[in-house]
């Protein structure tokens, strides 16, 4: 089995069998690679799989700009969505 910080990046779609490709799961890839460029951290981290699908399946990452302050609030924005 992958360790949960390589699957850190999967959109909440992919954690709930059938997985079919959409476009959405690109997009959300993308807000999660930028929040860890902007952070420093993936937007969810666990210790076990099954705490990083919770995880992303029921909560919503901090606000990068709770993080980072000088990130400009419409860039958060645009990685939160």
């Amino acid at each position: 089995p992958k360790p949960p910080e390589e699957l850190a990046y999967q959109a909440p779609e992919q954690f709930v069998p059938p997985v079919t490709p959409h476009p959405a799961i690109d997009l959300y890839a993308i807000g999660a690679v930028m929040y860890h460029a902007l952070t420093g951290v993936p937007p969810f981290t666990a210790e076990s799989i099954e705490q990083l699908r919770q995880r992303v399946l029921n909560e919503e990452p901090p606000p990068v700009a709770t993080i980072v302050f000088d990130c400009p609030v419409w860039l958060s924005t645009i990685v939160e969505q």
